[in-house]
């Protein structure tokens, strides 16, 4: 039987690595960018980097501590789909890219101390 926090950590170790995919494109673009002040934005956002790869070593270790292994991960044109081994039961995850894009932006924001809800008043204008 899988806890909520299984669940959660499992989660964590699949989305860790594709927001920091997701940084890193967006740092290459920015640095394409005609931009007054790029060493800011980009610089937080390399911040933002470190702090996600800080957090996946974490989710690493709390996997250890839980007994959870991943054996497969794999992308595919819905999301990602993976199987992991936790206490001894293998289990099944398939995460949905609409869902991969929300949980991804709650990530980031709450890292950046970032209220969506006004976030989203304002790239409405």
């Amino acid at each position: 039987m899988i806890t909520e926090e299984d669940g959660k950590v499992v989660k964590m170790f699949i989305l860790i690595p594709v927001a920091e995919k997701t940084l890193d494109v967006n740092i290459k673009r920015m640095r394409k960018a005609d931009l007054k002040i790029p060493e800011l934005f980009i610089g937080q956002l390399i911040l933002l980097q470190d702090e996600l790869i800080k957090k996946y070593r974490g989710t690493k270790i709390r996997m250890r501590e839980l007994g959870i292994k991943v054996l497969e991960s794999q992308q595919n044109p819905d999301g990602i789909f993976a199987t992991y081994k936790c206490r001894g039961y293998e289990h099944k995850m398939n995460l949905r890219w609409e869902l991969i894009r929300s949980d991804i932006m709650t990530l980031l924001s709450e890292m950046m101390d970032i209220d969506l809800d006004k976030l989203e008043v304002l790239t409405d204008e």
